[in-house]
């Protein structure tokens, strides 16, 4: 895979997906690849991440970004359908992964505290990691999309 970095997490799950190797793969694009987030704390949340290492999604050419903003909101669209959430919440941030990347996280009238931001109950994530059922659900409504 062209323009990967060493050390990096995304790059280390894309060579791994690149090999066939990495389970939580759950879609991909020319662009992207799609995973399913590593807590199903928000049933249906996947990372977005892109197949180059790139830091901000202003330095690539416009069609290229533009390809990949399509590709986030496909997948926001994806996950809509299949898990009926309340909101979706895209999340880009890029301060400790310097790599482009999405999470992509369903939220529910059942949260507690929907109304709030995604990682208020961080401390709770680890009650509902992701297993090889929630990946295969997930996977799933990407294959009927």
């Amino acid at each position: 895979m062209p323009n990967l970095k060493p050390n990096c997490p995304h790059c280390e799950r894309l060579e791994k997906a690149n090999r066939g190797e990495l389970e939580s793969l759950v879609w991909q694009t020319d662009h992207v690849i799609v995973i399913a987030g590593d807590h199903q704390y928000f049933p249906g949340y996947c990372v977005v991440i892109a197949k180059k290492h790139i830091r901000e999604i202003h330095n690539l050419p416009e069609a290229e970004a533009l390809a990949i903003f399509a590709d986030v909101m496909a997948v926001g669209r994806v996950i809509e359908r299949g898990f009926k959430p309340l909101k979706m919440n895209y999340v880009s941030l890029g301060n400790v992964d310097e790599h482009l990347h999405w999470h992509v996280m369903p939220r529910y009238h059942s949260d507690p505290d929907h109304k709030d931001h995604p990682w208020k109950n961080a401390a709770s994530f680890a009650t509902r990691l992701t297993n090889s059922d929630a990946i295969k659900q997930i996977r799933s409504i990407f294959s009927t999309s």
